[in-house]
């Protein structure tokens, strides 16, 4: 497992009695949560939770839900994105809601919000999630979403590699391996990959100064315009409005 700072963007939210937000479209990152004030639910295609301050949060990548944020006179509530997973068993997390203890509540009011993520807000983070990680409810084993999870993890490591390639990898026929990837995320693979360069330029847009140019050489696109062209398709929005949604969160 390989981190960085730009894989993680901690932030303080608070909103004036209601928040909602559609993400129907899935995140790109992971995130924990710590209710501050307040209560939300969270709706996404297999759970429905709601979570009380003084509760905590997980969403994994990917998840597609939509949320409801609500308080009086304010609902608050500390946002901990994280692109690469801490669990070296590779296991897979629904989205859920966690009892915090004590401990567990010190140790994330510790962490500094609100800038780009360092040594120390990156090493305090891990260690609140080295507790938590052994309470949290796992997803139930799918040989073949595994599979495809690790081609997934493949490509996030080697997001040029051909669809031949990533089939070998897997150990299945080509055919087999389009296939089963269509059926498990819905997309193809190279559709997934767009997607992939895309997320990766959103962290490094969102998490260094690196000009556009720089970044678009570093992730392999043949021109800044293709690199603007695929971001937008696959996210939405240009390099600079990305910038400015660096401290947003969930």
């Amino acid at each position: 497992m390989s981190l960085s700072e730009s894989d993680f963007c901690f932030v303080d939210i608070r909103r004036t009695r209601f928040k909602h937000t559609d993400n129907r479209q899935g995140v790109h990152t992971h995130y924990l949560a710590y209710m501050r004030a307040g209560w939300a639910r969270l709706v996404s295609e297999n759970e429905d939770i709601t979570i009380q301050a003084g509760d905590m949060l997980y969403i994994p990548r990917y998840c597609r839900y939509q949320s409801y944020w609500y308080g009086d006179p304010e609902v608050a509530w500390i946002s901990l994105g994280f692109r690469t997973f801490p669990d070296p068993e590779g296991r897979q997390f629904p989205l859920q809601r966690i009892v915090p203890d004590e401990t567990d509540r010190t140790m994330v009011l510790q962490i500094p919000l609100g800038r780009a993520a360092d040594c120390t807000s990156v090493g305090l983070f891990l260690q609140l999630f080295g507790r938590l990680l052994p309470r949290m409810a796992t997803a139930d084993p799918d040989p073949h979403a595994a599979l495809i999870r690790k081609s997934v993890r493949y490509m996030e490591a080697h997001p040029q590699a051909s669809v031949p390639e990533l089939a070998k990898e897997c150990g299945i026929s080509e055919s087999g391996y389009y296939a089963l990837f269509r059926a498990v995320t819905g997309r193809t693979p190279v559709a997934m990959k767009q997607k992939i360069r895309a997320e990766q330029a959103a962290a490094l847009l969102t998490g260094t100064d690196l000009p556009v140019e720089a970044i678009s050489d570093r992730l392999g696109f043949s021109s800044a315009a293709y690199f603007r062209k695929v971001l937008r398709a696959q996210l939405g929005c240009t390099p600079r409005e990305l910038r400015s949604r660096r401290h947003e969160g969930i």
